[in-house]
């Protein structure tokens, strides 16, 4: 995304929203630009942010998304002051960061580590991202309280199983990327009538993909670059799928004929599959 200047104030292009880019040698400038019209999403970046707080935050205590990239960062106690925050977007943080102080955001996206504290009790959260997620169970029981997600991507994880997914009974949406220890995904039957979109890219270790035909009301389905599988044959029995794509993955029988009533299929053409991608277009 392209950072434009506007008016003499530097914003991010290309986005949904209006983030501003506050510069930190202009801390005075950005504020009362920033109140005067009512901006409320702020974009903290290494190449314009350097100080190691952020409490200038107190002077606009109503924004509302925050998207926090800076590695200068190190005390982020100026993040409660902001009560209403919606969004909040976070690269490894540096410094402790209590998400307990902010009971209303909906939308979470960070790079986990330690020093988050507090994510259990977002209790309205119905957007969920993270990345380099190492729980000490291994599964997603840890984050099972927050049952109002509807949206939930993890990338980069050391689970090995998909446990603790079942209690977020609103689930919707579930992307799984990069995790090389997943292995089992029976969990997921659950919350088999709620889930409409399940995704995973590059997890070569899942043992029982067929599972996935007890997920009734599925519409989208993806195995990229998920080793082999089998047969896809429990796609038959999944009667409200739309979308099947499954790129750099193989399927050992072949037998691609399954695929002939679906909406969208995509795959990488192999020579022992009974059809070509061209087949579906």
């Amino acid at each position: 995304m392209a950072i434009i200047e506007v008016g003499g104030f530097k914003f991010l292009d290309g986005i949904t929203g209006e983030y501003i880019v506050v510069e930190s040698d202009r801390i005075v400038d950005y504020m009362e630009y920033i109140n005067k019209n009512r901006i409320k999403s702020i974009y903290l970046c290494n190449l314009y942010y350097f100080n190691k707080e952020v409490d200038f935050l107190q002077q606009c205590n109503f924004i509302e998304r925050l998207n926090i990239t800076s590695d200068a960062i190190k005390d982020f106690s100026g993040l409660s002051y902001l009560h209403g925050l919606k969004e909040l977007s976070l690269n490894e943080p540096k410094g402790k960061v209590d998400l307990g102080n902010h009971m209303d955001l909906q939308s979470l996206s960070v790079e986990f580590n330690k020093n988050i504290v507090g994510m259990e009790r977002l209790k309205n959260l119905k957007k969920l991202s993270l990345w380099n997620y190492k729980p000490k169970s291994k599964d997603l029981s840890e984050i099972s309280k927050l049952k109002g997600v509807q949206e939930l991507e993890i990338i980069k994880s050391s689970i090995n199983s998909l446990n603790g997914s079942g209690n977020m009974v609103n689930l919707e949406r579930l992307k799984l990327g990069y995790l090389n220890q997943l292995c089992y995904i029976d969990e997921l039957e659950k919350i088999k009538e709620r889930l409409k979109v399940l995704n995973f890219e590059s997890c070569k270790k899942i043992v029982n993909h067929e599972y996935v035909a007890c997920l009734s009301n599925l519409e989208e389905l993806t195995f990229n670059e998920c080793g082999n599988i089998q047969t896809i044959n429990f796609i038959a029995k999944m009667p409200h799928l739309k979308k099947f794509i499954f790129m750099g993955t193989n399927i050992i029988d072949g037998n691609l004929q399954f695929c002939e009533r679906l909406e969208y299929v995509a795959f990488t053409n192999k020579k022992h599959f009974s059809h070509k991608n061209f087949d579906f277009r």
